[in-house]
């Protein structure tokens, strides 16, 4: 299922809850977040490669897989929180399917969240704009455009693109 902010959004609250502190909620957020990504994300690379006699790979594109994890720690400023999570969101591992032998698959390190909260009078409300205007944050900016290159059996190419869904 591709990323969704109405799932991180109850993902993000069902972990907040029981917490004791700002640390331990930061903690759980980030956790959270991290979790529903990996299990949420879908990232398709296309694909173009040949083999030494000059052959099309037939296949043209490939969905990838995502992990890792970290540790949101509190911060001073929602926005130092926010370049505090597309670190960690940056740093988690891209992974092709077996066969693939490419070079590191990584989200665009230029890559930046743009999150406002502005008048959220709850946690549904503040959640829901937080998910929302984060899934969106990475489906438009952590597109990385670079190619990556490499192999599959016999075939020499390169990624031909990332969509993130």
């Amino acid at each position: 299922m591709p990323l969704s902010a109405e799932s991180m959004k109850n993902d993000i609250i069902a972990a907040m809850k029981g917490s004791t502190n700002a640390q331990d909620a930061n903690k759980k957020c980030g956790d959270a977040i991290l979790k529903n990504i990996c299990d949420n994300i879908k990232i398709t690379y296309g694909w173009a490669a040949v083999n030494p006699a000059g052959s099309p790979d037939p296949v043209t594109s490939f969905e990838a897989t995502v992990s890792g994890g970290g540790t949101l720690t509190p911060s001073d400023s929602f926005d130092a929180m926010v370049l505090k999570l597309a670190a960690l969101i940056k740093g988690l591992k891209i992974e092709p399917p077996t066969g693939f032998n490419l070079a590191p698959l990584i989200f665009n390190p230029a890559g930046v969240l743009s999150i406002s909260m502005d008048g959220e009078d709850n946690q549904d409300s503040a959640m829901t704009t937080l998910s929302d205007q984060l899934v969106k944050s990475i489906k438009a900016s952590f597109i990385n455009p670079t190619p990556s290159t490499g192999s599959k059996g016999a075939f020499t190419g390169a990624t031909a693109g990332m969509i993130i869904e």
